[in-house]
């Protein structure tokens, strides 16, 4: 992170409360951008998704304000706020959503990007469609050491290229009575990198996490 992004910052952290802030109704929700979605494969690897020209698909105002809930949420906790709004607001923090439906279930896999850094982050809220009600746990997934947002694109780290990753970020697997969903992400804590891999069941009324695993990369 270079200096001008850490100076900016500080003077935005003493400028701001550091309380999360409850987002319910909040204003700000007018200022973000409309939410439409990307419809993808069970099987996604984001490099291969063209943001810019992929169709875009309408969805209903209740999922659109859910996004937008979670996108305020995100800003108004995770990133350092610009209560000005003189160098990003709230709709800064949000790249792109994708849409994945399987069997009773619609996954909306919500690009973030932080701010001030532009680094990228993720979300994901899960719809049972049978119920038409949201998965209380939102799954975050966070894509920093992966991606990077350029010119409405995700660009592969010089890491993902380096070490060779190609492992689909996002992977639902099938099984008898049940959905799993198949995590997979670069971890880099500055020395060493793995392949960080998290498996999630998606019950009827839950989500638990089955396994977690961490691979060194040679």
């Amino acid at each position: 992170m270079n200096l001008s992004i850490i100076l900016l910052s500080l003077v935005l952290f003493w400028s701001c409360t550091s309380k999360p802030k409850d987002t319910t109704n909040n204003n700000e929700q007018q200022v973000m951008p409309g939410i439409s979605v990307i419809d993808a494969k069970p099987s996604i690897s984001l490099a291969l998704i063209d943001f810019k020209s992929s169709e875009r698909k309408s969805i209903s105002q209740k999922d659109k304000n859910k996004i937008k809930e979670i996108i305020i949420d995100y800003y108004m906790n995770e990133c350092v706020v610009d209560s000005s709004e003189m160098y990003y607001k709230p709709s800064d923090a949000y790249f792109n959503t994708l849409r994945i439906i399987e069997n009773d279930k619609t996954f909306y896999w919500i690009i973030l990007k932080h701010q001030p850094t532009n680094l990228i982050n993720s979300k994901i809220l899960v719809l049972n469609t049978k119920t038409n009600q949201y998965y209380p746990q939102i799954i975050d997934f966070n894509l920093n050491a992966l991606y990077s947002e350029e010119n409405g694109q995700l660009i592969p780290s010089n890491l993902k290229e380096e070490l060779n990753i190609n492992t689909p970020e996002f992977e639902i697997i099938k099984s008898t009575n049940e959905l799993m969903l198949k995590l997979s992400r670069l971890y880099h804590n500055g020395t060493a990198n793995q392949l960080e891999i998290k498996t999630l069941e998606i019950k009827d009324n839950q989500i638990d996490t089955i396994q977690f695993i961490r691979k060194d990369i040679k």
